[in-house]
């Protein structure tokens, strides 16, 4: 019984410390995530700002107030995801 109890322990710090030491390749991941979710967005972002001055059905979104703005963002988050995934 001792030795079921010892190896079912083992088998449980096992699990355990390879969730607590992230792999290289993990950490790299996590590091790159941050930039990767940023830059998109501020590049989406410049670009639909310079197309509200283009395209005249922009610039009316942006001048409708609140849902205008609220479609604006839309736009830009779509975008975003576009450029990330590219």
């Amino acid at each position: 019984m001792v030795n079921i109890l010892r190896i079912s322990l083992l088998k449980t710090l096992e699990r355990r410390s390879i969730y607590l030491t992230p792999s290289p390749v993990a950490l790299l991941s996590k590091c790159l995530y941050l930039p990767l979710s940023i830059t998109p967005y501020i590049t989406s972002s410049i670009i639909v700002q310079l197309l509200t001055i283009a395209i005249p059905q922009l610039e009316e979104m942006q001048r409708d107030g609140e849902t205008g703005r609220k479609k604006i963002v839309a736009i830009t988050r779509y975008l975003t995801v576009g450029l990330a995934f590219n």
